[in-house]
């Protein structure tokens, strides 16, 4: 089995288009309010994985799973910009994210904290890692921390910059990783494990219970 990414995109908005889905798919959204400790507010129907707000900027990350191929986004109050990520995983099976860690500084050297060792599901199917970074400096060039791979950017060409990144087929514990930029900057990493297992979906006619752990800010 093996979790594939179907689609992603950016809104410079408190709304997004839903790339294409299908009911079943994990829908995540990850919502940005720069400069201000205020957290978005998430519309109805959406689980939070992870919030926290300093006066660098506020993030919220929240999921759904999709009841039809024609999900919408909601109004995000308080975001100035979104991304969104949709993953699929196998027949019978479901993806669901959980929170791997987060970390803020204002330094030339950007931190992805190492994960707990209960995080790492050693029966599911399959396993991605999707990771996020907001800085307040547009002319740093923003590496991709670990193995992971460019997935998406965004930025306002003024004050602050985005990028999410992935990697898929993931094994093994994520180990903490710095990576370094040319300006010191105000800078917040998020880090998401995605699991796809028929323990967290649908098995032999019956639905099991997905349980979710959230992280606190740091």
């Amino acid at each position: 089995m093996t979790i594939a990414l179907q689609g992603n995109g950016s809104a410079l908005s408190d709304s997004i288009s839903i790339p294409s889905h299908a009911a079943g798919d994990l829908i995540v959204i990850h919502s940005m309010n720069h400069a201000s400790s205020t957290v978005p507010t998430k519309p109805s129907g959406w689980v939070t994985s992870y919030s926290a707000g300093v006066a660098g900027g506020a993030v919220l990350t929240a999921y759904k799973h999709a009841q039809s191929n024609a999900e919408t986004s909601g109004t995000w109050t308080n975001a100035d910009h979104l991304f969104v990520t949709v993953w699929r995983g196998g027949t019978n099976t479901i993806v669901v994210p959980e929170f791997i860690s987060t970390q803020t500084g204002t330094s030339a050297t950007i931190a992805y904290p190492a994960q707990t060792a209960g995080t790492v599901k050693t029966d599911a199917a399959n396993m991605a890692l999707l990771a996020y970074v907001l800085n307040s400096n547009t002319s740093n060039t923003l590496l991709a921390p670990g193995a992971t791979t460019d997935l998406q950017s965004a930025t306002d060409s003024s004050t602050w910059q985005a990028k999410q990144y992935y990697q898929l087929n993931r094994t093994a514990t994520w180990a903490s990783t710095n990576v370094g930029q040319v300006t010191s900057a105000f800078y917040r990493s998020l880090m998401l494990t995605l699991i796809e297992s028929d323990i967290y979906g649908i098995s032999s006619g019956s639905v099991r219970q997905v349980n979710i752990r959230g992280g606190a800010d740091q």
